[in-house]
């Protein structure tokens, strides 16, 4: 699609802001997949950010995935509102809850609690 093929069309979106909720999906989004590509690189010994073996590292950028996850599901929920929250976005706060627990666990083990 086209710069001037958007602005002529006569089905295109009105009144949309340049920072609404669908712009902060689409932002969270982006942020999946850069989170996703920090995951691949911190793989042991595969590249020089992840020299040395360390479990809380790859914990975090899990728990900010799930995180992220919840903030999706909020933000298309609100997007949708008359429909109920539903049981996909309950297991996606589930999973959030138990990626945390992942983070303090490695933290412990790392030595970053003691």
């Amino acid at each position: 699609m086209s710069w001037v093929g958007y602005h002529t069309s006569r089905n295109r979106a009105r009144g949309v802001e340049f920072f609404n909720l669908a712009f902060v999906s689409f932002l969270i989004d982006i942020s999946l997949v850069v989170l996703y590509w920090m995951a691949v690189v911190y793989v042991e010994r595969t590249s020089p950010l992840a020299r040395n073996p360390a479990a809380l590292p790859r914990a975090l950028i899990v728990g900010m995935v799930f995180l992220l996850y919840v903030c999706s599901d909020l933000t298309a929920w609100q997007l949708r509102r008359p429909q109920p929250f539903g049981r996909r976005r309950v297991v996606s706060v589930v999973w959030f809850c138990l990626s945390f627990l992942l983070v303090v666990a490695s933290a412990f083990v790392d030595g970053f609690i003691v």
